[in-house]
């Protein structure tokens, strides 16, 4: 996203074979599949050079609405990824490293606490689930 963001403020949109280049760690693929969801969710759209286009305000887009746009999932703020030194990723582990402990908080719960606090009660409270 800071690639096109870059290339917005430049007066351009980026070819797909650029995003690739600037993000070595990314297939095709994974590359095709990121720009269609963020087209569907009218955030970029294709430009007539075929190149890609940031078509929404990033002051109002949160990263939240970000990761909506697609089956993301979120990284760990000890993974180790691939071009994650610059200072773009590097601020939004900073960001998510400050979520982790909330969040292991919440993911640390065991299926059942949920189970048991909403939705139909077991019959059986020694059921377990496999």
């Amino acid at each position: 996203m800071g690639h096109l963001w870059r290339a917005q403020s430049e007066g351009r949109g980026l070819q797909t074979e650029a995003l690739l280049r600037e993000e070595p760690g990314a297939d095709d693929h994974q590359v095709q599949e990121l720009l269609e969801n963020l087209r569907r969710a009218s955030v970029v759209r294709r430009g007539e050079q075929g190149e890609w286009l940031l078509v929404r305000d990033l002051d109002d887009l949160t990263l939240a609405e970000l990761y909506a746009t697609g089956a993301y999932v979120w990284p760990l703020p000890d993974a180790d990824l691939e071009g994650s030194d610059d200072g773009w990723n590097q601020a939004f582990r900073q960001a998510l490293a400050g979520a982790a402990e909330p969040l292991a908080e919440v993911t640390g719960r065991s299926l059942k606490s949920f189970y048991l606090t909403t939705g139909p009660k077991c019959r059986n409270d020694n059921l377990r689930l496999v």
